[in-house]
């Protein structure tokens, strides 16, 4: 069965926890663990491909630079724009007259004296995407947002529609084993069969991951 929804993988989790006393462990704490292994599981796909929970965002810069916190468009702080999720890694930024299509890469660049060298360049520091050049207009930038999945959803009440989580079902039992680990640090509890199958499934997602949701576009040399 593919585990599509927080309700699922709850239920697996409970299974692995093995635990029937909701006074020792509450739903809110399965909910913390819970988001906390789904953290794990999407750092391991932003490492390998980043570009599964990307977002754009059409930005109009004037001047040096653009203020992530407070521009018109939000993307850092506890209310970024609606339909923007809060940027945690910064992929990609183009200048671009139409669209999401690019007219030019901008380069990133490690620190001020890169930019200061750079003709087309920009450097993120805090809240701030400052450029090389000066009113450079209209860009584009393609960046990994937070998460938006409500694990506090763990049993929708008759009626309420699920909360779904990703694309990647055939994998969602891992999160269910990083929460695990993380509530057997409390739990002060080893078990040894969990941690392999945590180690092997999550081989087994790095592999997937590696070789490439569309395996086509993997089959070429540059």
């Amino acid at each position: 069965m593919a585990l599509e929804y927080v309700s699922q993988v709850t239920d697996l989790f409970w299974s692995y926890c093995d635990e029937k006393d909701k006074t020792y462990l509450t739903d809110p704490q399965v909910a913390l663990y819970l988001d906390l292994g789904y953290g794990d599981f999407r750092r391991i796909v932003n490492d390998c491909d980043p570009h599964i929970f990307v977002m754009t965002a059409t930005l109009t810069v004037t001047g040096y630079s653009y203020d992530l916190l407070n521009g018109a468009v939000k993307l850092m702080g506890p209310t970024p724009t609606a339909g923007q999720g809060r940027l945690v890694r910064l992929l990609e930024v183009a200048k671009s007259s139409v669209g999401v299509v690019p007219d030019l890469y901008i380069h990133g660049c490690q620190d001020r004296i890169e930019l200061a060298d750079t003709a087309y360049g920009y450097l993120l520091e805090k809240n701030l995407l400052t450029f090389s050049v000066t009113d450079i207009g209209r860009v584009v930038v393609w960046y990994i947002p937070v998460s938006s999945v409500d694990w506090t959803k763990l049993d929708p009440p008759g009626g309420a529609a699920p909360e779904f989580i990703d694309e990647m079902v055939e994998f969602h039992d891992l999160i269910a084993l990083k929460a695990y680990r993380h509530y057997a640090i409390r739990d002060v509890a080893k078990n040894p069969v969990l941690a392999e199958a945590m180690t092997q499934r999550e081989q087994d997602f790095r592999n997937y991951l590696s070789y490439g949701r569309s395996p086509a576009s993997n089959n070429h040399v540059s």
